[in-house]
């Protein structure tokens, strides 16, 4: 069974990862920029300014794309694939210890959830779940199987 993020995952980045917070820092120091070019004695750096802010907004931005076009979850007989753009992790679902819903204020609101599977090596994190009851009954299942 492969699982895709949720597009609404993208919006939950956005505020919780940073890109947010980016936009408005980047927003403030354009204004800022504005009040200290006009007064006579500040040289003009409009143009170098505004390249810096598009790459300081264009970078986070173009991560957070990637990483939801290339993150793919695979709930496979014995094992559970977690794709990433560094890689994949693989967890035995016989060592899977449990596993948690993480829900956030916005996830609430968006419907969406992260779901945390717990094993005695560590823990991975599988965002942006649309239906996390779904996937949460059939990693038991399988759970109970094995």
């Amino acid at each position: 069974m492969e699982l895709r993020l949720s597009p609404k995952a993208l919006l939950v980045w956005f505020f919780e990862k940073g890109p947010f917070f980016v936009f408005l820092s980047a927003y403030f120091l354009y204004q800022m920029l504005g009040t200290l070019e006009s007064l006579p004695y500040v040289y003009n750096s409009h143009g170098l300014t505004t390249f810096f802010i598009t790459v300081l907004v264009s970078f986070p931005l173009i991560s957070m794309l990637h990483e939801y076009k290339s993150k793919r979850y695979y709930l496979l007989e014995k094992y559970v694939h977690v794709r990433t753009p560094f890689g994949v992790k693989r967890v035995r679902i016989s060592s899977i210890r449990d596993v948690k819903e993480y829900k956030t204020p916005l996830h609430k609101f968006l419907g969406v959830s992260d779901l945390i599977i717990v094993t005695k090596r560590g823990k991975v994190i599988m965002e942006g779940i649309e239906h996390p009851e779904k996937v949460e009954k059939v990693l038991a299942k399988k759970l109970s199987r094995s």
